[in-house]
């Protein structure tokens, strides 16, 4: 089941069916879609819509939509919200292929030549701010060694209550061998218990010994680390703690990239996407296979090809480097006649006529001779 998160049980919910194509137009899937919605709390201008979605194979997610648009008809808002992906894909698929964040120049210019068009502003000082990671980094690490204070007592701690059951373990066995009768295995056995007692509590005595000192090594370092706190927390209060921000920049000799040949070319770039976009869309009822079509509109838009003047029409012959299945080929053939048609209607009156086609490898339109490639006319 989904988290709750705002659906009441007890409101009666909208709700509406939506058929999605996958692979083609006619592989569709069913989402259905229930949303009930309230005002937002924290601004009355918008609407919060808590949406229960289920996908085809009956998994239900719940998600909570805040819009603005108090006109927009609630289907459209969770549409567009459930088609989002689209749009990630497209600024992946841009960056891949029109290089839409690629560096177009490295041009900059310094902030002091361009300090008057900026508005400037205060910001923390780089003194204060450094002081400000001096005091983190010192509370850090007096935070670590009091965690290891406390843990050195807990295991100085355990420890003792360790050596003193060894003690009186030794302690009870004398005990033990002192209360039977006089003989020489007895003595030998307390002389052996006795001196296992010595040595133990020598061993505990070093051990003592040893814990006091790192206890004594630990506190020290608490100790400088507190005045180095102190210290540090003494002169942000002493620091400058705002600057302007533009003079910071100045000073440290910072560099602003200059955009306005990327917003130049970027615009080249977005035309080809719309150019590829559009070839799709007239290319995708034709293909009707949504997994690979735009796969092949790109290899068309990349073919190379040769183009020659023939009874007043401009050809066009595509040669591109995948080899094609004649069912799709004819799909191909197909569409570049529409492209060519819809060119020629656009431009009519005012260019020549243009027919883009694929070139057929068995064709004998083409020859080639020693002043190179030149065009004959095929076979009747």
């Amino acid at each position: 089941m989904p988290k709750r998160d705002g659906w009441d049980e007890a409101v009666q919910p909208h709700q509406f069916e939506k058929m999605k194509e996958r692979n083609n137009d006619e592989d569709l899937r069913c989402y259905r879609f229930r949303w009930q919605e309230y005002p937002w709390p924290r601004d009355p201008d918008f609407q919060r819509l808590i949406v229960r979605a289920i996908n085809p194979g009956g998994r239900e997610i719940e998600v909570s939509i805040l819009t603005s648009d108090s006109g927009r008809d609630r289907r459209s808002v969770i549409g567009a919200m459930f088609n989002r992906w689209l749009q990630e894909n497209d600024f992946g698929y841009m960056n891949r292929h029109v290089g839409i964040n690629e560096l177009t120049s490295r041009s900059h210019e310094t902030y002091a030549s361009i300090g008057d068009s900026l508005d400037d502003r205060h910001v923390l000082s780089r003194e204060y701010k450094a002081l400000r990671r001096e005091k983190t980094g010192a509370e850090s690490a007096l935070k670590r060694l009091l965690l290891n204070r406390e843990k050195q007592t807990k295991a100085h701690a355990k420890r003792l209550r360790s050596e003193r059951a060894e003690r009186g373990k030794v302690t009870r066995q004398i005990k033990k061998l002192s209360e039977l009768p006089v003989d020489t295995k007895r003595d030998h056995g307390l002389k052996q218990r006795r001196r296992s007692l010595e040595r133990l509590l020598a061993k505990h005595e070093t051990k003592k010994a040893d814990r006091a000192v790192k206890k004594r090594e630990l506190d020290k370092l608490i100790d400088d680390q507190t005045r180095d706190l102190e210290l540090a927390e003494k002169q942000m209060a002493e620091s400058v703690r705002e600057e302007s921000r533009l003079q910071a920049l100045i000073d440290e000799r910072y560099l602003r990239l200059d955009t306005r040949r990327k917003a130049f070319m970027d615009a080249i770039r977005i035309s080809c996407r719309n150019i590829f976009c559009r070839l799709a869309m007239e290319f995708r009822p034709l293909y009707n296979n949504y997994r690979d079509d735009h796969f092949i509109v790109r290899e068309l838009t990349r073919s190379s090809g040769i183009i020659h003047t023939r009874d007043g029409v401009a050809h066009v012959m595509l040669m591109p480097t995948m080899q094609f299945q004649p069912a799709i080929r004819n799909i191909v053939q197909t569409f570049l006649a529409q492209i060519s048609q819809q060119i020629n209607d656009h431009f009519d009156g005012r260019s020549m006529p243009i027919q883009i086609q694929l070139l057929d490898e068995n064709s004998n339109d083409l020859d080639i001779d020693q002043g190179g490639l030149k065009w004959v006319s095929s076979p009747s």
